[in-house]
């Protein structure tokens, strides 16, 4: 008799009731998170096709129970993997919820191409491979400035027409990885490569572009050198004197460059602000974590821009995992419509509403640190705009406004350099103290009724709203606990809601039809997935 137990869940921003779920023996379900069916997608040794998927009871599984996907007495079958190594991490493409990263235990990262209603439809493709285990998957979109694609519009099959969604995407999708201190990243695209972000920063020490078209490096100052793929760290980093420790990455939305240096309407940044998706590189060093910001430029190639402040925070313990709210864009009307003046102050950074977004990271000594990204946005301009004298930029040149640094020798050695305290932004989040060996961090979002006017809770001091709720879900090994984000006294706060006691490998959060009802699924040992319903008033269903 064996148990299957996944190893991780994941889902679509546009298809969240879907997901796809993968084991450590290399095995990926699709499952919706509300019916007992299940899809199974396997690999056949000799045809590389699938080789079953039946809906529901089959022959391959005893008992289903409706209540619990429990799915007993799994008979792993040789060949009917369809990766040779165990599932590590799983990320859908944020426009497309046909794409699928997948990280794997090898080292290996793919992409899987697949139908959740139909996945005999299915194909995975081989990117790049580190020496150790895949640790983390990001997605971040660029605007792509290259102009049109020729796209073929007649596509003969299933993963062509998924290559021409991508084509013909007024964006580029580039895909990051991280094994240990190592980032890889790739645009993915039918002839793709794959770069190392620590050496695309360093070799030739100014504005690096990256061709995709031919497959090799070139660099703007028109240097011949190609890169050395193989440079050691010693050699990289020979000319460093303050280093830290790559411990995550991150996508983030940070503000367009103009917000830096130009004066604004409002005396602040507002939850309004233009933003364009960036890659945030987190250290730890000396008791601190450090945030650094890189904003990719495509043009004929990718560019990286790196903002010139580094934001940190102090911090206790090394950062092992970190989660950023989902900010809700479709509910910028209904609080544009109260007129609340506190949504253009200070009072407006740490309210609790539908616009706010906040990042979450967890410490391997059980401390979690929250704080929204728009008193990050705050407290960054107000450090440039101190120590820069704002200038108009040159048109059509990125990265060379007060607020950014093109990657130059000079001032950018290495993705781990640490800034000296004069260049870094000071940053106070709210902590909270609970266990050890947090596995993984989740947000949800539990809504009231959407339909009616935001209803404030203090109008005449600030934003927040009686209409939602922010939960996190922090994963330890034994148990979940459920953290609610207050604000008393106009300070954010984390308190401790409520502690599930369970033994679980994977959590996931789950919107449910209803915008005030979200399911928390936790995947345990014994091929079970519990689902816990919570609501906006946090009554809980334990049976649904």
């Amino acid at each position: 008799m064996a148990t299957m137990e996944f190893s991780v869940m994941a889902s679509s921003q546009l298809q969240p009731s879907i997901l796809a779920c993968g084991t450590k023996e290399g095995d990926v379900y699709i499952l919706d998170a509300f019916k007992k069916e299940f899809n199974r997608i396997e690999l056949e040794e000799t045809c590389d096709q699938i080789a079953c998927t039946l809906p529901g009871l089959s022959k391959r599984y005893k008992s289903v129970d409706v209540e619990h996907h429990r799915i007993e007495d799994l008979v792993v079958e040789r060949y009917s993997r369809l990766f040779k190594s165990g599932v590590a991490c799983m990320e859908y493409h944020p426009r497309l919820p046909s794409v699928v990263a997948v990280g794997l235990n090898d080292g290996s990262v793919h992409l899987l191409f697949v139908e959740p209603e139909n996945p005999e439809l299915k194909r995975t493709i081989f990117l790049f491979k580190f020496a150790k285990t895949v640790e983390q998957l990001q997605w971040l979109l660029v605007d792509d400035n290259t102009g049109p694609h020729r796209v073929f519009t007649h596509c003969s099959s299933f993963a062509n027409r998924i290559w021409a969604r991508l084509a013909r995407a007024p964006y580029v999708s580039l895909l990051f990885a991280r094994s240990g201190e190592d980032i890889m990243y790739t645009k993915v695209e039918r002839k793709f490569t794959s770069f190392n972000l620590e050496h695309s920063i360093k070799s030739n020490r100014r504005s690096i572009m990256y061709s995709t078209k031919n497959d090799t490096a070139i660099d703007s100052t028109m240097d011949d050198t190609p890169m050395d793929s193989n440079l050691g760290d010693s050699a990289i980093d020979s000319d460093i004197t303050n280093l830290g420790k790559v411990a995550l990455i991150a996508t983030v939305k940070w503000p367009q460059e103009a917000y830096f240096y130009e004066d604004i309407e409002h005396p602040t940044l507002t939850n309004f602000c233009i933003v364009h998706e960036a890659l945030c590189v987190m250290l730890y060093h000396n008791g601190y974590t450090y945030l650094q910001i890189y904003v990719p430029v495509v043009d004929d190639g990718i560019k990286f821009n790196r903002f010139s402040k580094q934001i940190r925070t102090r911090f206790n313990g090394v950062p092992t995992s970190v989660v950023v709210s989902p900010k809700q864009y479709n509910q910028m009307t209904r609080y544009m419509a109260t007129n609340n003046v506190h949504m253009f102050t200070l009072n407006g950074e740490s309210c609790l509403n539908a616009l706010g977004e906040f990042i979450a990271i967890a410490s391997d000594q059980g401390y979690i640190y929250t704080t929204s990204m728009l008193n990050i946005y705050n407290r960054t301009r107000e450090m440039v705009r101190k120590s820069e004298t704002p200038v108009e930029p040159p048109d059509g040149i990125a990265g060379t406004t007060p607020g950014y640094a093109i990657t130059d020798g000079d001032t950018i050695h290495s993705v781990r350099s640490i800034a000296p305290g004069a260049d870094c932004v000071e940053i106070n989040m709210a902590s909270y103290s609970g266990q050890p060996h947090v596995m993984g961090l989740e947000w949800a979002l539990l809504w009231n009724d959407y339909t009616q006017a935001p209803e404030m809770v203090r109008p005449d001091e600030c934003c927040c709203t009686k209409d939602i709720t922010f939960l996190l879900a922090v994963h330890a090994r034994e148990h979940v606990d459920i953290l609610r984000l207050t604000k008393p006294m106009s300070t954010l706060q984390v308190e401790n809601h409520r502690r599930i006691d369970t033994i679980s490998s994977a959590i996931h959060w789950v919107e449910d039809t209803l915008p005030n009802d979200s399911k928390l699924l936790m995947a345990t040992p014994d091929g079970t997935i519990h689902r816990t319903t919570w609501t906006h008033d946090f009554t809980r269903s334990p049976n649904n």
